[in-house]
C-alpha cells in the first residue's frame, strides 16, 4: 500500500511538472568583452603599425611576425598612414658567448662550475664542457598619432647553460645550444605582447563565450500568454548579432530592444516564486533576469547587470552561466570605473 502511494505522488508530480510554465533555452552564439586600456586612448576599433628602429616592419622580420597585440577590435596594418598607434622595437640585441672548459684532474678549476651537476659523462681528461651567457634585450615604446608617447620600456632577460661533460667539444656547444634554443628574441617579442594588450585594451574581460537567452514556455495544452516576453526576446537576439560584430555598437544595440526591459521588468513585479503553477513561477522569474542581465552586460552596465544575475543565482545556482556573471560583472564594472576616472583627469 505505502509502494503503491509513493508510486501515485511521484506520477502526479511528474505530472504537474509537465504542466507547469518553464523556460526555453536559447543559443545565442559566441560573445567577447574587451578589457579597457589602461592609458589615454578611447575604446573602440583601433589599428596599429609595427616599427622597427623607426620604420614600418615587414613581414618576415623578427618585430613583424612576433608583434601581436590585437584583438578582433584592433587591427594590424603595414604601413603607418591611418593607424592609430606606433609599436616600435628598437636596439635589439642578442649576445649569446660560447666558452668551453677542457676537464684535466689536475686542476681543480676545471670543475669549478659544475658541482651542481657533474655531467652525462664521469669526466676524464680531454671532456669538454661548454657555458653559454645568453642576453637578450630591446627597447619598445608605444606612441599616439600625434606624436604621444604612451609607453616605453626597456625588456631584457639572461640566461645561464651548462652543458656538463662531454666526450667531444662539438657535442658539448651542440647540448647547450638546444638547451637554449627556446629563449630567442622572438619568444621575448611574444612574451611583452599580452602587457601592450592590456595597455590599450586589446585583451579581453570575457572570451569566446557561448551566451544563451531564455523564452517562456507556457503549460502543456494552454494557450500561450507569453507573446510579448517571447517578442521581446526575438529583439534581444536579434540585437546581439551586432553585438558580435562590433561590441561598441551600443547605440544601434538600444534602439533594436526598445521596450524590452520595461516589459521583462513588468512581468517581473507579478512573479510568485513559491508556486510552480503560477504565469511568472521561479524557472520564468529566473529566465526574466537573466535576460535582463544580459540586456546590460551588451551595453557595458556591468554593475547592473550583476545584480539580475545575482538575483538568478539566489533562486537557482544552476541557471545558465549567471553564477560566473554574478562573480564576474562587479570586477569588470571597477575596471571601467578606473578607465573613466583616468579620462576624466
Amino acid at each position: 500500500m505505502i509502494k503503491k502511494l509513493l508510486m501515485c505522488a511521484a506520477v502526479a508530480a511528474v505530472s504537474f511538472s509537465a504542466l507547469a510554465q518553464g523556460t526555453d533555452r536559447q543559443k545565442m552564439g559566441v560573445f567577447v568583452a574587451s578589457s579597457y586600456p589602461q592609458v589615454k586612448l578611447p575604446i573602440g576599433p583601433k589599428s596599429y603599425v609595427v616599427l622597427q628602429d623607426g620604420e614600418p616592419a615587414r613581414s618576415g622580420s623578427v618585430a613583424y611576425d612576433n608583434v601581436s597585440i590585437g584583438n578582433k577590435t584592433v587591427t594590424k596594418l603595414l604601413n603607418k598612414e591611418g593607424a592609430d598607434l606606433f609599436l616600435n622595437i628598437s636596439n635589439m640585441r642578442d649576445n649569446a658567448p660560447i666558452d668551453v672548459e677542457r676537464y684535466d684532474p689536475r686542476y681543480k678549476s676545471s670543475r669549478l662550475h659544475l658541482t651542481a651537476k657533474e655531467g652525462l659523462h664521469r669526466p676524464r681528461p680531454g671532456y669538454a664542457c661548454a657555458f653559454m651567457s645568453l642576453e637578450l634585450s630591446y627597447y619598445v615604446t608605444l606612441s599616439k598619432n600625434d606624436g604621444t608617447v604612451l609607453y616605453e620600456n626597456f625588456v631584457s632577460e639572461t640566461g645561464e647553460y651548462n652543458s656538463s661533460w662531454w666526450p667531444t667539444e662539438a657535442g658539448a656547444v651542440d647540448s647547450v645550444q638546444r638547451a637554449s634554443h627556446k629563449q630567442t628574441m622572438a619568444a621575448l617579442i611574444s612574451k611583452n605582447n599580452a602587457a601592450i594588450a592590456q595597455l590599450i585594451g586589446a585583451s579581453y574581460l570575457m572570451n569566446s563565450r557561448g551566451i544563451h537567452c531564455y523564452k517562456a514556455e507556457p503549460k502543456r495544452k494552454q494557450p500561450d500568454t507569453y507573446g510579448e516576453i517571447n517578442e521581446a526576446v526575438d529583439k534581444l537576439m536579434k540585437a546581439a548579432e551586432l553585438i558580435k560584430l562590433n561590441e561598441y555598437d551600443i547605440e544601434s544595440f538600444k534602439e533594436l530592444t526598445e521596450g524590452c526591459v520595461d516589459i521583462w521588468e513588468k512581468e517581473l513585479k507579478t512573479k510568485n516564486m513559491n508556486d510552480k503553477s503560477a504565469r511568472i513561477n521561479a524557472e520564468i522569474a529566473c529566465g526574466l533576469n537573466y535576460n535582463l542581465g544580459l540586456y546590460h552586460l551588451f551595453i557595458k552596465e556591468y554593475k547592473k547587470a550583476g545584480k539580475y544575475f545575482k538575483e538568478v543565482v539566489m533562486a537557482d545556482k544552476r541557471f545558465g552561466d549567471a553564477k560566473f556573471f554574478a562573480e564576474n560583472c562587479d570586477k569588470w564594472q571597477l575596471a571601467k570605473d578606473a578607465y573613466e576616472r583616468m579620462m576624466a583627469k
